[in-house]
């Protein structure tokens, strides 16, 4: 413990190695979002739980004795080691990782049998392993549907029409702060998997 106290009201050291080493689990990690998201929650009390759910065991004894100030630094820095490297970023929105998270699990255990609450899954795999879930998953079908395009009238019959637009406006998401649109990126590919390749909506 004695070589924690050096990154007490100072700077923070790296999330990735050393005391802050980060949880990457998919299941505590998607638990510390949906902290994040709880509206009814003071914003010092999601920091403080969210922390609990990313850092292992020894990061969390030295997350406890930190400022306010310092612990939230620390949580985005720990968030910050979950985002996509590179890759496309500021995509069409596919999913979010808080109104779609029902539709993510149940599609990957019906695909994978892999229960990622329960299984350690690492949550940076799980882009990949979405993009290659089962035609027949609601979350396929709700892709699909957010990345068709409405043709213009005249051009498709205006019952199907009708339906594709109250269909995307039903899965609509709704707006989100950039962080959430940020961890939501890590799903961009999704609308270049089979979804998109997919764009008509057809009636089955």
């Amino acid at each position: 413990m004695k070589n924690l106290w050096k990154y007490f009201g100072r700077g923070l050291p790296p999330c990735k190695a050393g005391a802050f080493s980060v949880n990457t689990e998919a299941g505590s990690v998607l638990r510390a979002l949906s902290v994040i998201d709880e509206e009814s929650l003071w914003e010092d009390i999601k920091v403080k739980y969210a922390l609990r759910l990313l850092l292992k065991p020894l990061g969390r004894i030295a997350a406890f004795f930190l400022p306010k100030r310092k612990k939230a630094e620390l949580l985005n820095k720990a968030l910050s080691t979950l985002s996509p490297k590179g890759g496309k970023g500021g995509g069409r929105r596919t999913l979010s990782l808080t109104c779609d998270s029902g539709l993510i699990y149940t599609a990957l255990l019906q695909s994978y049998g892999i229960d990622i609450l329960r299984e350690k899954v690492d949550f940076r795999l799980l882009p990949l392993l979405a993009a290659g879930v089962g035609e027949d998953t609601l979350l396929h079908r709700v892709v699909e549907i957010r990345t068709a395009e409405i043709p213009p009238a005249g051009k498709a019959p205006a019952e199907y029409i009708s339906r594709l637009s109250r269909l995307k406006a039903i899965y609509a998401l709704p707006e989100e702060s950039g962080f959430q649109n940020g961890m939501n990126r890590l799903f961009d590919s999704l609308a270049c998997g089979g979804a998109e390749r997919n764009s008509q909506w057809t009636d089955k």
